[in-house]
């Protein structure tokens, strides 16, 4: 009994104490905080909070395919209840769409009695692994998921005539770029027979023309039928006959990675919105995306990655500013090697049973957020026109019923040209980099976009070449001159050699004027196309990372600047006088790299005083300083540019 009441004393204490807590304790101190499961942060800009944050990397198994999603809400903090509820529901949608998709029993070597991979105990078997390695007649059940994205794939399938083709992957596993074989120090050497030994640069020989051909009979995604049984249940049905080769069967595998993430995309966007937020920014793996705007309004920024990559990562192009729409990326640069000369990508034409070797390296495509396009759809758009290369690129910009739905740009090799083929207009373009050239027009005529394309467009300037020639030419006419001059001089007698001597003078005035003229003209040419720029003194002094990201940025006309680090860099600028000094350095501290600035009235001198970036040190010692706008210098160990321009927006790399 005593123990009884010594147990009732406690209990009763542990509750006044809890209950004098409550009440001492500022109001919100027990708010929710975020699972582990549902990383959350707040987003802060100038100091305030304008919002929160989802991020997370654990999506599509040993993928990693990555989930940011920012809402733009000044009252919401990240753990609020209400936040906290939103991320989970973020995180359970994106789960589900990842476990019914990621072809994940490819990563294991386990194998049972007829050959099937056998997954790890606790890892469930995905609705495509157990299509891929059902029989031809066999149905499967699969979740609500998977019956979407294999309904808008059909769709996509038949839009773009099989150019965009799930029933691909047996072709995608052929030459090297499935899950199975593409995962690098994962890599899983033998275990089919048509698998080859990657050599030492990573890159595969070339597969025997048998199961090429063999495999292009598995692309069939005509014969993949599936359907909802009306009691919330789907299914799905392998028609397709398996292939032999070499005494061995091989069944029909398909893939939705290619619609997946626009998926995704689209489904967090109906979550947002459904629970009352408005403005937001939605990235599943960096190439699927969709954007309102910012809170008040304003757009966003995007740069276009390019097919030329750098130690960190694509090189963008262009920068555009976009709000409301899905934005997607298919890039030949994402996924490839190099075998004997012959650049081979992850992007399989089926007709061919080949991966496209097309012109056109880049596709980027952004449509309207007004419910009648997707991003899964985008996704696939992007897929098919890489397949199809830049006549069919351009056919469909021309076609009234995409050019006036979807805003396209594709990056195009020419002849010795990057050329930049689209249906944005001139000025929708904030700028675009050096060694791209602008090779379309856009006009429009009764209503429709009229992309024209310019086949001869070229990455070099034009009027510099066109000088180049002309100078080229007086010279040798010049020679021709002194040539035949000299020839006739040399058949002249003696006497009449004399005479014309006595007579001719070293200058007449005629000559003197020609003389005068041909020099002002030569120092007009070399001061406007071969001086140091344009001339044009920069509105703004910028420092960029290759990623994309601006890490800070000077304006000229106020005198004002502001730095914008991320997880990589970390920026400190101060100022003495008319000079700014700015110090970029890695996170870890192992990198830096010093700028100055200085500001003379409105005339700008940036340059690199000091890094330790190696013995050479090209940033301090090779490049010159910038004066006028559109100079660069760049520090391609540390992954950073300074560059002068006439624009200051930022811009999220896509």
């Amino acid at each position: 009994m005593k123990h009884s009441a010594f147990v009732k004393k406690i209990v009763a204490f542990a509750a006044i104490t809890a209950v004098l807590l409550a009440l001492a304790l500022p109001s919100g101190a027990f708010a929710s905080t975020p699972k582990a499961s549902v990383p959350l942060s707040d987003l802060v800009k100038d100091g305030k909070s304008i919002g929160f944050m989802f991020r997370n990397s654990s999506y599509f198994g040993w993928s990693g395919i990555a989930l940011e999603v920012q809402v733009y809400a000044k009252d919401v903090a990240h753990t609020s209840d209400r936040a906290v509820q939103l991320g989970e529901q973020i995180h359970d949608f994106a789960s589900k769409v990842s476990l019914a998709v990621d072809p994940q029993a490819y990563y294991y070597d386990d194998k049972d009695s007829a050959g099937n991979p056998v997954l790890p105990q606790g890892v469930a078997p995905s609705d495509l692994y157990r299509f891929n390695f059902a029989g031809c007649g066999e149905t499967i059940q699969v979740s609500k998921q998977t019956y979407e994205m294999l309904v808008l794939a059909k769709q996509m399938y038949q839009k773009t005539d099989g150019a965009y083709n799930p029933a691909s992957y047996r072709l995608v596993d052929l030459w090297g770029f499935s899950s199975r074989t593409n995962l690098g120090s994962m890599v899983r050497d033998g275990s089919l027979p048509y698998d080859r030994q990657w050599d030492d640069n990573w890159a595969l020989p070339l597969p025997d023309q048998k199961y090429i051909d063999a495999f292009k009979q598995l692309a069939n995604f005509d014969l993949v039928q599936f359907g909802d049984n009306g009691d919330g249940t789907y299914y799905v049905t392998k028609n397709c006959p398996d292939v032999t080769v070499e005494g061995v069967s091989y069944n029909q595998w398909i893939d939705l990675g290619g619609v997946a993430k626009g998926y995704i995309v689209d489904g967090v966007r109906q979550i947002l919105e459904s629970n009352g937020f408005g403005h937001y920014y939605v990235n599943c793996g960096d190439s699927s995306m969709a954007f309102t705007t910012y809170e008040d309004g304003s757009p966003l920024e995007i740069g276009l990655s390019s097919h030329l990559l750098t130690i960190w990562g694509a090189e963008p192009y262009a920068s555009i500013k976009f709000a409301n729409v899905s934005i997607s990326t298919s890039g030949l640069y994402v996924r490839n090697y190099t075998y004997d000369g012959t650049t081979y990508s992850h992007i399989i034409d089926c007709n061919t049973g080949r991966p496209v070797s097309q012109d056109v390296q880049v596709i980027t495509l952004a449509s309207k957020l007004d419910g009648t396009t997707f991003a899964g759809e985008a996704d696939c758009w992007t897929t098919a026109l890489l397949v199809r290369g830049k006549d069919n690129l351009i056919a469909f910009l021309n076609n009234p019923t995409y050019t006036n739905t979807f805003e396209v740009s594709g990056l195009a090799i020419g002849k010795g040209a990057n050329q930049v083929i689209t249906n944005l207009t001139k000025d929708r373009f904030t700028t675009i980099f050096d060694g791209f050239v602008l090779a379309t027009d856009v006009k429009v005529i009764d209503g429709n976009k009229v992309v024209i394309y310019n086949e001869r467009a070229k990455d070099v300037d034009s009027t510099k070449t066109i000088v180049l020639i002309v100078l080229a030419c007086c010279a040798a006419a010049l020679v021709v001159l002194v040539v035949v001059k000299v020839v006739k001089k040399g058949r002249l007698t003696a006497a009449q050699r004399i005479t014309q001597v006595r007579a001719d003078k070293l200058f007449k005035k005629p000559d003197i004027a020609v003389y005068m003229l041909v020099a002002l003209l030569i120092a007009v040419l070399f001061g406007t196309f071969f001086g140091a720029g344009n001339g044009d003194a920069p509105q703004v002094i910028k420092v960029k990372a290759f990623s994309g990201h601006t890490l800070f940025t000077y304006n000229v006309a106020t005198n004002q600047y502001y730095s914008t680090p991320n997880e990589q860099y970390k920026v400190v600028a101060t100022q003495s006088g008319n000079v700014v000094t700015v110090r970029v350095e890695s996170n870890d501290g192992d990198d830096f790299n010093v700028i100055e600035i200085t500001n003379d009235n409105g005339k700008v001198v940036a340059k690199v005083v000091d890094a330790n970036c190696g013995l050479h040190k090209e940033c301090v010692n090779y490049f010159p300083a910038i004066t006028t706008k559109k100079g660069t210098i760049i520090c391609n160990p540390h992954g950073l540019k300074v560059v002068a321009d006439d624009v200051g927006n930022d811009y999220i790399l896509i």
